[in-house]
């Protein structure tokens, strides 16, 4: 894939207004993409919790958590797709 191939080549990640030279291996690109899907998953599963329980501060919780887990999925696209 495109992503797999121009992380394994290198590139510059700017992130917090800092550049980072970085070259990903492999196995950092596979653990980086593990993390992506698993926090699109979190942030799925938590986002549809919060829209069906009926407890107004657990669903409040929830929405809290899916928040976070769409900041943190954003986060690693970002820093994969270059």
């Amino acid at each position: 894939s495109f992503l797999y191939k121009n992380a394994v080549r290198g590139y510059n990640f700017i992130q917090g207004g800092l550049i980072i030279m970085s070259k990903l291996t492999q196995k950092e690109f596979m653990l980086l993409s593990d993390l992506l899907n698993y926090e699109e998953a979190c942030y799925k599963k938590t986002e549809l919790y919060a829209k069906t329980i009926t407890d107004s501060e657990i669903a409040s919780q929830m929405k809290s958590l899916s928040q976070n887990h769409a900041k943190r999925y954003q986060k690693l696209l970002n820093l994969l797709s270059f």
